[in-house]
């Protein structure tokens, strides 16, 4: 992973990475090309 404000070297738990992923899972739900491929299924 890469980016965000936290410095390199900071250690996070896991609940945060939990966290960030859930993130951008939601964020990929509202996506409408993602929404169209899943039609497909």
């Amino acid at each position: 992973m890469a980016g965000g404000t936290i410095n390199h070297k900071t250690q996070v738990s896991e609940r945060y990475l939990l966290d960030l992923e859930r993130e951008a899972f939601i964020s990929l739900c509202g996506e409408r090309k993602l929404r169209i491929a899943s039609r497909r299924c």
